[in-house]
C-alpha cells in the first residue's frame, strides 16, 4: 500500500506507514512458535483505522496520541491470522512498541462476517492505549505514589492468596482488589491490559460507538474514567 507523503512537514504533523505483512513464522518472547499469515491493506480498512486516529486527535486537539510516548511515528501493519504452531489463536492485534498490527478479524463481525468498523475502532484505541500503559510512558506530573493507575484497582505483585479481598489476575502474576471496577474481564489480566481496555472504552464513549464485544461503558468504572480524563486533558 502506498503512503501519501506530507509536503513541508512540521513537528506537529504525523505520518503513518501502512505496511502489508507476508507469511511469517517466528519465535515469541516465551519461545513459542508463532505464525502470521499474509494480508494486504485495503483502502477501506486503512480509512477505518484513520477514523479512530482522527477521534484521538479531535479529543486532544493535537497529535500526541498519534505517536508513541517518546514522540516517534508509528508503523501500522496488516496481517491475516496469528496463531501458535498448535493452532491456538495468538491475538487479533498487537502493539510492538512503535509498530501496531491488525489482523483480518479486527475488521469483521465474528458471528456474521459483516464489516465491523466500530469493533475495529475499539481495537485501534486499545492498541494505542498500550503506548501509554505504564507510569513511565505517561510521564505525567499528577501521577504519584498516592495517585496512580495501579491503585485504581489495588494492583500488586505481592502474594495476596491468603487475603479474601484480592483475586489473582488473568496471567497469574498480579492480584487486584475484588472491589475494583473493570469494563471487561480481559482488563483483569494485568495493569497494562487494564489501562488499554479502559482507554479504549473511554474513546468509544467519545466516539459515541459500541464495539459489540461485550465491553461495558467507561462510566461503569468511575475511578478509572476520572484518571484517564485527567490524563488526556493534560496532553
Amino acid at each position: 500500500m502506498e503512503n501519501d507523503k506530507i509536503k513541508d512537514k512540521k513537528a506537529e504533523d504525523v505520518e503513518f506507514t501502512f505496511v502489508d505483512t507476508p507469511f511469517l513464522e517466528f519465535k515469541t518472547h516465551d519461545g513459542k512458535t508463532s505464525i502470521k499469515t499474509a494480508a494486504f491493506w485495503s483502502d477501506k480498512e486503512a480509512a477505518i483505522v484513520d477514523q479512530a486516529f482522527a477521534e484521538l486527535q479531535t479529543k486532544t486537539s493535537n497529535t500526541r496520541l498519534l505517536k508513541t510516548a517518546d514522540g516517534d511515528e508509528m508503523i501500522v501493519k496488516r496481517f491475516g491470522t496469528w496463531v501458535y504452531a498448535d493452532g491456538r489463536g495468538a491475538g487479533l492485534a498487537y502493539n510492538g512498541g512503535g509498530t501496531i498490527g491488525f489482523g483480518s478479524a479486527v475488521f469483521t463481525d465474528k458471528t456474521t462476517g459483516a464489516e465491523a468498523p466500530e469493533k475495529a475502532h475499539e481495537v485501534v484505541f486499545h492498541e494505542i492505549g498500550h503506548n501509554w500503559d505504564t507510569r513511565e510512558e505517561r510521564d505525567w506530573v499528577e501521577e504519584t505514589d498516592d495517585y496512580n493507575w495501579k491503585n485504581r484497582s489495588g494492583w500488586t505483585q505481592d502474594d495476596m492468596s491468603g487475603d479474601s479481598r484480592y483475586t489473582k489476575s488473568g496471567n497469574d502474576e498480579w492480584y487486584y482488589e475484588n472491589s475494583a471496577d473493570f469494563v471487561r474481564d480481559y482488563a483483569k489480566h494485568n495493569p497494562r491490559e487494564d489501562f488499554a481496555s479502559h482507554f479504549a472504552a473511554y474513546f468509544m464513549r467519545e466516539a459515541e460507538e459500541t464495539s459489540g464485544r461485550g465491553i461495558d461503558p467507561i462510566e461503569s468504572a468511575p475511578l478509572k474514567e476520572e484518571f484517564i480524563d485527567r490524563f488526556i486533558d493534560s496532553l
